[in-house]
């Protein structure tokens, strides 16, 4: 059984023994739950088509400040992160809508109502069609942790351990492809 959804609540799923393994970002260490490395990326800044630079350019954390915004909820590690470096730099981000559904946050991004800022694996896609802009965040960068999570005592089976493996393995060449970019650390190192 597969689930897609937010690192935070699969976060909590994976500590109450409800799934046996995830891949979480910026996990928090838990009692019953081993994080295995795999990858820290940079986080970009996503816009409408033509609202920012071609790929590969980047832009000034300082910036932040002057865009209409569509962010997670704060429950999600990712708004914590985000709001967190704009804090540490004296910056006010300007919230339109709290969205815990990258879908929703990326049509709302294509059609130029707001500006998100989002790791370049959930976007690369739009931007391989043209459909959203993107610049790397630096100055600092914004970067996350990403790590496979697994259930101690739960995640022994054979069947999680092929999982497990599987899920290495597609983060190993996702990585390779450029697609989930990010410096490799722990199982895909």
């Amino acid at each position: 059984h597969l689930i897609e959804s937010l690192s935070g609540y699969l976060q909590e799923w994976i500590e109450a023994g409800r799934i046996d393994l995830a891949i979480l970002f910026d996990a928090q260490a838990a009692p019953g739950v081993h994080l295995e490395p795999i990858l820290v990326e940079d986080m970009w800044l996503v816009g409408g088509p033509g609202a920012l630079a071609p790929d590969g350019q980047e832009g000034p954390l300082a910036e932040l400040a002057r865009f209409p915004f569509v962010l997670t909820s704060s429950a999600q590690s990712h708004r914590r992160l985000v709001e967190g470096m704009a804090l540490s730099q004296g910056l006010r981000l300007q919230l339109l809508a709290e969205v815990d559904s990258l879908a929703v946050q990326l049509a709302l991004v294509r059609e130029g109502t707001a500006f998100t800022i989002l790791a370049h694996s959930a976007f690369h896609a739009d931007l391989a069609q043209g459909r959203v802009s993107a610049a790397r965040i630096v100055s600092p960068t914004i970067s996350r942790h990403v790590a496979m999570a697994s259930a101690a005592g739960r995640s022994d089976s054979r069947a999680c351990h092929a999982a497990g493996a599987l899920m290495l393995q597609v983060a190993r060449e996702l990585v390779e492809r450029q697609v989930w970019r990010g410096r490799a650390e722990g199982a895909v190192g």
